[in-house]
């Protein structure tokens, strides 16, 4: 099991301090660290709430599935969103150009840009909330979501006809 480090920190804000942030948190998780910081942000609202805590634990391109929050790297920046697709995940490997992750923010009905596999940093095992660890694959976590789903299917059914 990988060594979590047991201090929060929070994604800062100012360029100097955001690219080591970017590169240090990367770093450990390509060397089999787990990571935890303070998420910002509502893109995954309800399941990650603004300022909570993430615990992210390394995985390899391979072992990514459809449905997994993946913490991935996109012009220095790090963000945590869900898989919706693997295309020509057949010979899946960091140097398979050909292979692309399509990621979607939970609180988004829009796709996000491709992300290649050596993108991907880490898996979203847990979420700190109020002093509670929550399972954001667990069965409260996506009935939290379900209202949200269930109104995105109908706004994108009202535009089409």
């Amino acid at each position: 099991m990988s060594n979590c480090h047991k201090q929060t920190v929070s994604q800062p804000s100012n360029a100097g301090a955001a690219d080591l942030f970017v590169d240090l948190n990367s770093d450990l998780l390509r060397n089999g660290r787990s990571v935890r910081f303070s998420a910002p942000g509502h893109s995954m609202y309800p399941t990650i709430r603004d300022g909570e805590t993430l615990i992210v634990q390394p995985i390899e391109a391979a072992r990514v599935a459809v449905g997994d929050i993946i913490l991935h790297a996109v012009d220095q920046r790090l963000i945590a969103h869900r898989v919706v697709k693997i295309v020509n995940s057949k010979s899946l490997s960091a140097a398979d150009a050909a292979c692309e992750f399509i990621f979607k923010a939970d609180a988004s009905s829009s796709l996000n840009e491709p992300v290649k596999p050596s993108q991907i940093l880490g898996k979203v095992v847990s979420i700190e909330r109020n002093g509670t660890t929550i399972d954001p694959y667990g069965l409260k976590a996506k009935l939290a979501c379900l209202p949200r789903l269930i109104f995105n299917h109908l706004k994108h059914a009202l535009y089409k006809s």
